[in-house]
């Protein structure tokens, strides 16, 4: 926190969803306000772990190494400032959410909101980027693989208006599962 604060950027720490549940977020003032949130590598998705080394508490992201791999750097608009920063590949992240929204099963508004994220992910990328999926997804943990399986009943009735990304989605789903 003591690092957080020397930035001047006002931000405080968000309180956990209990009295008990440490902080793993931080925030500047007011709705529109930049949020932080602090993740590492867990097997258990939103977990709160420990990081001694920060001296503060992150949520446990299951393949967060994949996630991380090929990184982007682009940079984040937040309060006036353009700030660079390293993201994940969009096509990493579009999988990762699918996997995200099958796993987050006691939390069905986080879970459709990964869902959704995922399918507009997946749009732009193949109709716009005319990503080819099937050569992204050789990449993708097994695990990803078979949760994102588990969400395209939801994920049809998303990307119905854009049947070029589902078909793209069915077919690298069908050829890398089918290994």
């Amino acid at each position: 926190m003591e690092t957080v604060k020397a930035t001047n950027l006002g931000f405080a720490a968000i309180p956990g969803i209990s009295a008990a549940t440490p902080s793993t977020s931080v925030k500047r003032a007011g709705r529109q306000g930049l949020r932080v949130d602090v993740l590492t590598p867990g097997a258990d998705l939103g977990k709160v772990v420990q990081v001694p080394e920060l001296g503060w508490h992150a949520q446990a992201i299951p393949h967060f190494g994949y996630l991380l791999a090929s990184p982007r750097r682009v940079s984040v608009l937040a309060g006036g400032h353009c700030v660079p920063v390293n993201a994940p590949a969009p096509e990493r992240m579009a999988w990762h959410k699918l996997y995200s929204s099958a796993r987050r099963t006691t939390e069905s508004a986080k879970a459709e909101k990964d869902l959704r994220q995922a399918a507009t992910l997946l749009a732009v990328l193949v109709e716009r980027d005319n990503l080819g999926l099937v050569a992204t997804a050789a990449a993708v943990p097994q695990e990803v693989l078979r949760a994102a399986r588990q969400r395209l009943p939801g994920l049809r009735s998303l990307l119905a208006p854009h049947p070029q990304a589902l078909d793209e989605v069915e077919r690298a789903l069908k050829r890398v599962l089918a290994r």
